[in-house]
């Protein structure tokens, strides 16, 4: 349980930053490029055990899939505002779930899919808007491609060695890098201190889900990991960056605090 409770701070580290340096108006591009820098090299030093073709294999289209979840949330930030891409990117988490109750069988108990369903409910109230939504391209693929950069650290963690979660990590992040290195026009010394503050957190996210993927069930997991984000980057908006929480925030809220407690039952 300590690896996801560590899995949740570290995703929620990452929007808190990502929100803070805001008012710096960042480069994104060059932001995430110094994020994917950073996370590699730290992974390339944690590195113990030598090579063996499968986190490699794995790791590299992975790093494709994390950069195109990344370009598509922008596109879709664009074309469809923050609030409803927030929600899509959050309702991702879904595919790691269903896949995961699909192909290994890890069907939780009747309480545990009641908490899943609370879960999904809650994402609903908080994010998505009072009035007809049109779900476009952008949207699904948002959703999509964030869903399966998170299934594949179930997939390692199924057929890959635990101990080599380093190496594959590196390569995620080095080739995340190397196809975002495309979209950066210049340097800035502020837009890489952001990256590498990014970069950090954005490892041991994934670093300590693998981890918790190899103790508890995968839909639990993934469920808790995307609500209590959720949860945990609210309370320090309102608390430290004194936002405001709507009637639609707390009533998601409770409901997500209800099922996080119906999952770990």
């Amino acid at each position: 349980m300590i690896n996801l409770i560590l899995a949740i701070i570290c995703s929620s580290l990452i929007a808190l930053i990502f929100k803070y340096s805001q008012k710096f108006k960042p480069n994104i591009f060059l932001v995430t490029s110094a994020n994917y820098f950073i996370a590699s090299m730290i992974s390339f030093f944690l590195i113990d055990k030598n090579f063996t073709n499968f986190p490699i294999l794995l790791g590299i289209p992975t790093g494709l899939i994390f950069f195109l979840s990344f370009l598509f949330y922008q596109k879709s930030i664009k074309n469809n505002g923050a609030t409803l891409s927030g929600a899509f990117a959050k309702l991702g988490i879904l595919y790691p779930v269903f896949l995961s109750m699909v192909i290994w069988k890890e069907i939780p108990k009747i309480i545990n899919l009641a908490g899943i369903f609370l879960a999904i409910l809650g994402i609903i109230i908080i994010y998505f808007p009072a009035k007809g939504i049109k779900i476009n391209s952008d949207l699904i693929l948002l959703s999509l491609f964030g869903g399966i950069s998170e299934f594949t650290n179930k997939i390692f963690q199924k057929y890959g060695m635990i101990e080599q979660k380093d190496i594959f990590l590196f390569f995620v992040f080095l080739s995340a890098m190397i196809f975002s290195l495309f979209k950066v026009k210049k340097l800035s010394k502020k837009d890489i201190i952001i990256g590498f503050l990014v970069g950090i957190p954005n490892l041991f996210s994934s670093y300590f889900l693998i981890l918790a993927l190899d103790n508890i069930s995968a839909p639990i997991v993934f469920i808790s990991y995307s609500t209590g984000s959720i949860l945990l980057i609210t309370l320090v908006s309102y608390f430290y960056f004194k936002e405001k929480i709507s009637i639609n925030q707390k009533v998601g809220l409770f409901t997500i605090l209800i099922s996080l407690i119906l999952l770990n039952l």
